[in-house]
């Protein structure tokens, strides 16, 4: 990577704060291996005037361009102060991954699946996509510099007859064994062998670790997120619940040494037995509110800082999934879920169940057609709470035990098969 320093030299002679970054990002793809994709970006922030300016670019223009730009850009921008001179020094370095290593791993369990399932579940013919991704990323003030890299593995199995089934692993470290994908698949097939309609338009629900992840996910962003434009919607919840902003997971999505403007990271609560002890924020967002940068920015693609998680870690209960699926008698079980074109409403849970099961007397029973699912967050934590499981699971960034609720709203939508996406976890630094 290029040596950003004499950037920041120019920059703060006329601006009270500069930020440069470099990311890099490099795709193999084993469905196509001879191909590897290789991403560019360099980008500046600079407080000019008390106005933030940001400007980015993926090699078509010189770091002093940039630099121009975003002094420009400044003049539109959002007042705000995101110097760093006494919350942290910036002269370390991330140790490197072996890539080498990664890809071994990966090719050896791809070809554990493919002996395995023809075996084990022969009505079914499954595609399997898998990915390496090593991002490498720099940050330049007027401090020092930071370097960072991550290599993460995405790996999903899809049987794409009807109605299909999938499992994936999302992770830093890819499994040595496929047991685990292997039991989530032979789980889903049997209980896809029949198909019900629920008779009733709302019920009980058990989310899977699964299903419980993609929840925490559209939860923690849409009310524990603070932002220039929008401070977080803070709630207390049952105080059975336990939930942490935690960037030292070992072998989630965001273990990373440093969040998205260079402070480091560290487990931090933000729902401490059913009380709101801290909301996500960057540097902006906490000097406004008063306080210190908990080091929650997270960083896009070819965007500024904003605040974000980098994993979550919701503190598993007691009770299995079989007893709250006894607990729950009659209901549903929802075991993937994915977003929806639309946003939903303000406060509102919403997401198209892809492989969800009808609860018959405390026993899963049959698969569900597609379905929407929507609620409350404030009901959902609060009065229709049920429980959490033990059966705590960590899937991309977020680590999650099964979770009972005792309603939401169903309702059937016309779902043509381009809808039928695949979650894949979003890979901000």
């Amino acid at each position: 990577m290029a040596d950003l320093s004499s950037i920041i030299t120019e920059g703060l002679s006329f601006c009270r704060e500069v930020e440069a970054v470099q990311h890099c990002r490099y795709v193999f793809d084993f469905g196509a291996p001879q191909r590897r994709q290789e991403l560019f970006s360099q980008s500046v922030r600079v407080n000019h005037r008390g106005r933030i300016g940001f400007a980015w670019s993926e090699g078509q223009y010189t770091p002093s361009q940039l630099l121009q730009q975003a002094a420009s850009n400044a003049a539109f921008g959002p007042e705000g102060d995101f110097s760093q001179n006494c919350l942290v020094s910036l002269n370390s370095t991330a140790p490197a991954q072996d890539i080498e290593t990664a890809k071994n791993n990966l090719e050896r369990l791809m070809q554990e699946l493919r002996f395995t399932l023809p075996t084990v579940i022969p009505q079914r013919s499954f595609t399997i996509n898998a990915q390496l991704i090593q991002d490498e990323l720099s940050i330049t003030n007027r401090l020092g510099t930071l370097h960072g890299q991550r290599v993460t593995s995405l790996l999903t199995l899809r049987s794409p007859q009807w109605p299909p089934i999938l499992a994936s692993s999302y992770t830093t470290a890819t499994p040595a064994h496929p047991d685990s994908l292997v039991l989530r698949l032979i789980w889903r097939h049997c209980l896809s062998k029949t198909v019900e309609t629920p008779n009733t338009d709302t019920a009980a629900a058990l989310f899977s670790p699964s299903a419980a992840g993609q929840f925490w996910h559209d939860c923690i962003q849409s009310n524990w997120t603070d932002s220039t434009a929008q401070p977080a919607r803070t709630f207390d919840t049952d105080k059975r619940l336990s939930v942490y902003e935690d960037g030292t997971l070992p072998q989630a999505l965001g273990t990373v040494p440093f969040d998205g403007e260079g402070l480091p990271r560290q487990r931090l609560p933000l729902i401490l037995q059913g009380k709101t002890t801290h909301a996500l924020q960057d540097v902006i967002c906490s000097r406004r509110a008063g306080g210190k940068a908990p080091g929650t920015a997270i960083r896009q693609w070819g965007a500024p800082p904003q605040a974000g998680y980098s994993n979550l870690d919701i503190v598993p209960g007691q009770q299995t999934p079989s007893q709250l699926c006894r607990d729950i008698g009659e209901g549903i079980w929802l075991d993937y879920l994915t977003p929806l074109p639309d946003p939903p409403p303000e406060g509102i849970f919403r997401r198209r169940a892809n492989i969800a099961y009808l609860i018959r007397e405390g026993q899963p029973v049959a698969r569900l057609p597609q379905l929407i699912v929507e609620g409350s967050y404030r009901d959902m934590l609060g009065r229709d709470f049920l429980g959490l499981g033990c059966d705590t699971r960590l899937n991309g960034r977020i680590q999650a035990p099964s979770m009972a609720i005792a309603s939401l709203r169903l309702s059937e939508e016309e779902i043509s098969a381009q809808e039928n996406s695949i979650d894949l976890p979003q890979l901000w630094w």
